[in-house]
């Protein structure tokens, strides 16, 4: 038996059997005399593509595209005694040919119709090239037309070329990081070898086609790595957070014993009353002497198309790290709370957990600190996205993979999957390998909820470098650097919306339907995306753009306003959460400041308080940062363009305004009779400077 070895989540080196899948390849190649050259060097064979139907990257399985040869298109009568052509090509090309008539039988063809239904408009020149002999050969939905187009081909001299019709989609984002082609399999699998197995195509979780959407907009969402700590990788540069360490939470200032830890302030020499020996300094020690929560980031979130290393889910993702682990890697599950809560407080979107937690058969699952945390988290809109564990265990009678490594009862395991996993409020991963099916160290369940590529993932080090790793703490953070992307890309998603759409875009495996094995399925970030809302833009405005507001007060002259200071902006989703800080207000030209003093949102409508009324003669620009969508407002009449004067250009569009049955524009109603007439022509004239 060949054996294959693995860094399984902490760093140990463990020798597992090959994969049974590619044992029984070895045998029955051997049972006949032949060994492949691959397999001479103790590589499996690559397993065959398949050809998909009715599926991106596949083709449709109720049509094949033929090509007639000029000879046998001369012969097809414009009309060929039926009143509509393109529903008698069938009849014609049979009764030219009897084998083809079979192969019309024998495939259940439904009809035979030109490929471009259109008269052409340059007809000699689309005979030139063929365009003219190319025809649909209509057959029912679920035809291997890929075996049927082959059989076409053979046809006779009637049929120049017989293909299937190839589905696309949306175009793909290949980053240009050094390793993502060979080794980055879990984003795009095209059955590459992979430390010793080749995969299968399409395994993984489609990120070139997400990025072709959205590969994460910069700092504008924070992952919480709560783990070893985070080395400060080139990957992060400028995205790694003040991080908090929770293992050893405080540190004693001043004095011979300064930056001393300490648990609480009374291990400080001088007590809590010494002024020179206060114990209260968070402790910023982050360092990563594992590697296991520096590899975590960057499967979430390394910096992608930066022509180095490897590209994670979410590119511009904020890394908050959080150490709950001590320098020989443990921490107890009250580590992982203080953490957990410290990361939701201090601005976590998602808070990754690869961490595993077993409760005793004394104690039983004795983690109500942990537990309390993971609710806190939900209460706050902060997704928590936790590894099932590694010990390959579930409740279901399935051996343990040695005696008594995960508790055994009567020969079967008595846990499902690890803590935090285990509780409701924790969106729960399973591992993957590069043929999707489960990884061998993974553990399984009720509870969890989706898998993902956990199996020889590469990724970040602690030194700098770049390596592979194995178990559920490397599937967690490809769910969690979705989430970001899908927080990113639609801001306005909460925790639980966030967490619906990646379950329920997931690409199915195993038994039809949820299983305990991979949950809902194994993520595509593709689907998630697809399936996401549109990101928040600006919609409409309660002043229209470029337009005076004839409501607000003005001077006895009725030319000039005194002032407006509010706004309200209407969004194409909930715009409850916006702050002052997600807008920009500029003025053109450069006039007094003006800043916003509040918002307030209600359902999909922002009312923006300002905190000086808008200058009279600009235009001013309310910018919302994340979707870059904005309004401007001029209070000058006749700044028909809002530009913040009114000049030659305004007197061009205000003519074309005039004698209009309704009024075209506020700004173009000098005079504020709700019409735009010769006299408002005449008033921007005197307006002119």
């Amino acid at each position: 038996m060949g054996w294959a070895v693995y860094v399984v989540d902490g760093g140990s080196m463990r020798v597992l059997p090959i994969q049974v899948r590619y044992i029984l390849t070895v045998a029955l190649i051997a049972s006949v005399g032949i060994v492949a050259p691959s397999l001479a060097r103790g590589l499996p064979a690559p397993t065959p593509r398949a050809v998909k139907f009715d599926v991106p990257g596949g083709v449709a399985s109720n049509r094949v595209i033929i090509k007639l040869t000029g000879e046998a298109q001369a012969t097809l009568h414009p009309h060929g005694g039926c009143v509509d052509r393109k529903r008698c090509v069938k009849k014609q090309l049979s009764n030219m040919s009897p084998s083809m008539s079979r192969q019309w039988h024998q495939w259940g063809t439904l009809s035979v119709k030109p490929a471009y239904p259109f008269e052409f408009a340059h007809p000699e020149t689309a005979a030139s090239v063929g365009l003219d002999r190319y025809y649909i050969v209509q057959v029912p939905a679920g035809t291997d037309t890929a075996a049927m187009a082959k059989e076409l081909c053979t046809c006779g001299g009637e049929i120049e070329s017989a293909h299937t019709d190839v589905i696309g989609s949306t175009s793909q984002f290949f980053p240009n990081d050094v390793f993502f082609q060979n080794d980055q399999w879990n984003m795009h699998n095209t059955g590459q070898l992979i430390q010793t197995f080749y995969g299968n195509d399409d395994a993984d979780i489609d990120a070139p086609e997400a990025w072709a959407i959205h590969t994460g907009n910069m700092k504008t969402v924070t992952i919480a790595i709560i783990d070893s700590g985070v080395y400060a990788h080139s990957e992060f540069t400028g995205r790694l957070l003040p991080g908090f360490n929770s293992n050893q939470p405080f540190v004693c200032s001043g004095g011979p014993n300064q930056d001393r830890v300490c648990v609480d302030d009374t291990e400080c020499p001088g007590g809590a009353a010494d002024p020179n020996f206060p114990c209260n300094k968070i402790n910023r020690d982050t360092s990563d002497n594992s590697g296991h929560g520096t590899h975590v980031a960057g499967i979430a979130a390394a910096l992608g198309n930066n022509l180095a290393g490897v590209a994670g889910v979410s590119w511009g993702a904020n890394i908050l790290p959080i150490r709950v682990l001590s320098s020989i890697g443990f921490g107890s599950a009250l580590h992982a709370a203080n953490g957990l809560i410290w990361a939701v407080d201090n601005g976590a979107d998602v808070c990754n957990m690869s961490l595993q937690y077993y409760p005793t058969e004394a104690t039983g699952p004795d983690l109500t600190a942990l537990i309390a945390a993971a609710e806190y988290a939900k209460l706050s809109d902060v997704l928590v996205v936790a590894a099932a564990g590694n010990r390959h265990c579930s409740v279901i009678s399935f051996p343990c993979m040695t005696t008594g490594d995960c508790g055994v009862s009567g020969g079967t395991c008595i846990f499902d999957v690890a803590y935090p996993g285990v509780i409701a409020d924790v969106l729960t991963v399973s591992a993957t390998h590069n043929a999707d099916e489960l990884a061998e160290v993974s553990n399984f369940g009720p509870q969890v909820d989706v898998a993902a590529p956990g199996e020889s993932v590469k990724s970040t080090h602690n030194d700098g470098s770049y390596i592979f790793r194995t178990g559920t703490s490397m599937a967690s953070p490809h769910v969690a650097g979705l989430a970001a992307l899908l927080k990113s890309y639609a801001p306005q998603l909460s925790a639980f919306q966030i967490r619906s759409i990646i379950e329920s875009t997931t690409d199915d495996l195993g038994v039809t339907g949820p299983d305990t094995l991979y949950g809902n399925g194994r993520i595509n970030a593709w689907n998630a995306l697809l399936a996401a809302p549109l990101p928040f833009e600006i919609q409409t405005s309660s002043i229209p753009e470029g337009a005076v507001d004839a409501r607000i007060a003005v001077s006895e002259d009725g030319m000039t306003p005194l002032g407006w200071d509010a706004i309200d902006l209407t969004f194409n989703g909930v715009a409850t959460y916006f702050q002052p800080g997600d807008f920009t207000v500029s003025v053109n030209p450069s006039g007094p400041t003006v800043t916003i003093a509040s918002v307030v949102g209600v359902d999909v409508v922002s009312t923006i308080t300002l905190d000086s009324p808008i200058p009279v003669d600009a235009a001013t620009s309310f910018l919302h940062n994340t979707s870059g969508t904005s309004r401007t407002i001029s209070h000058r009449p006749g700044d028909v363009d809002a530009n913040g004067i009114a000049d030659a250009t305004d007197i061009s569009a205000l003519k074309d305004d005039l004698d209009m049955p309704t009024l075209a524009s506020w700004s173009s109603d000098i005079d504020r009779n709700n019409h735009s007439s010769s006299l408002d022509l005449i008033r921007l004239i005197d307006l002119m400077p």
